[in-house]
């Protein structure tokens, strides 16, 4: 238990994060998470659902030192480091995210509070420009039987990470997604690198491989086009082709409507259905193009190369003008337009086109006047 003075200590920090903007992603999700104040851990600590802080430790601290401390431990929370270690040893895990967040804390400039680095905290500015799993494969190599000893976690802000149970992963993901909602409608960027984080830990919803191979056989089968020959180079999908061809998935068009009227979660779940279908049928080439009332960014994957952080634009209106015209031009294997609909129809083109919205956006919905449509329901 706390004292009142302490609760009111507490209070005063959490208006001081919620008063600054560069925080309030941050604070967002500390609302979301229930403080526990415990004896039976050194320092801090979370599994991303609880957060549980030792008092004696916390109020030892200058006010500097303990708006770091629960920062440091959002972090933890916001970049799903509870859900991401997968079968690395759980003590350099904690290590290298410990490295990443004060690293990326050294480089915040809060405009209403100042922070302060606990000594003997990790940093060291040759991580910097490195992700967690690739901080953790610099450590394996200093450390390859795993970090020296516990003792080292007792006197620093270590240890302080706690795994998320399999019941729990869900739910943190949705706590995060949720304070992403909150911050961009609060008119804040909370960065492309956590919405794809995001998109990593939420299970698609559409089978590609069987949607994309149905609706194109269909399509060719009317206009004269039948089944190459397979090119065994390839073990992804086969779609149907000229005779003379082999049959692969040649380019994939993917458009990302990023208009302002798309939430967050959305454009997390759009991102979840590239990831697969980039993994499942890894296309010669997929381009993803961005778009409002124009198109806002365009980002090219070979089959070679990994669908990698993207940074998602935020736009304004709606058009389809700019999209059908890029259709036109690239001439692709095919087409995939996720979107909410908000928008006067397309005008039909001669090529495969497949619609993704969602079923909570079907009541705003101007139906597409050609192509198959595909709604995601929540719950499917």
């Amino acid at each position: 238990m706390i004292t009142k003075e302490q609760s009111q200590k507490w209070d005063n920090l959490c208006l001081k994060l919620l008063g600054e903007p560069r925080a309030r992603f941050l604070t967002s999700l500390l609302y979301s998470l229930k403080l526990v104040w415990a004896d039976d851990i050194p320092t801090a600590g979370t599994n991303g659902i609880l957060l549980k802080i030792n008092p004696k430790f916390f109020y030892e601290l200058s006010k500097e030192e303990r708006l770091f401390v629960i920062l440091h431990e959002l972090w933890h929370v916001a970049k799903l480091h509870s859900i991401r270690r997968e079968s690395r040893d759980p003590g350099l895990w904690n290590i290298a995210c410990d490295y990443h967040i004060n690293n990326l804390l050294l480089k915040e400039n809060y405009s209403s509070f100042k922070i302060t680095v606990m000594k003997d905290c990790c940093k060291d500015e040759k991580y910097k420009d490195l992700s967690e799993e690739e901080i953790y494969d610099e450590l394996v190599k200093q450390y390859p039987k795993g970090f020296p000893g516990n003792d080292f976690f007792e006197t620093n802000l270590f240890g302080d990470l706690k795994e998320a149970s399999p019941e729990e992963r869900s739910k943190v993901v949705s706590k995060v997604m949720d304070a992403t909602q909150t911050a961009r409608a609060m008119g804040c960027d909370v960065g492309s690198g956590i919405t794809t984080l995001l998109s990593k830990f939420i299970k698609p919803r559409i089978n590609w491989k069987k949607v994309l191979s149905k609706y194109m056989t269909a399509l060719f089968d009317k206009s004269g086009y039948s089944w190459g020959k397979p090119n065994r180079r390839y073990s992804d999908i086969y779609l149907p082709s000229k005779v003379d061809s082999d049959g692969r998935l040649t380019h994939l068009l993917y458009f990302l409507d990023v208009s302002g009227s798309i939430e967050e979660s959305q454009i997390v779940r759009f991102n979840s259905e590239i990831k697969h279908i980039k993994e499942s049928l890894n296309p010669d080439k997929l381009t993803l193009v961005q778009f409002d009332t124009r198109i806002r960014r365009v980002d090219v994957f070979t089959s070679t190369q990994k669908f990698t952080n993207i940074h998602v634009v935020v736009g304004g209106g709606t058009s389809y003008t700019d999209v059908r015209d890029y259709i036109l031009k690239e001439k692709p294997t095919a087409s995939v337009i996720f979107t909410d609909l908000c928008c006067t129809p397309m005008q039909e083109v001669d090529s495969p086109v497949i619609w993704v919205t969602r079923e909570e956006d079907l009541k705003y919905a101007s139906m597409p006047l050609f192509g198959k449509t595909i709604v995601i329901k929540e719950k499917d």
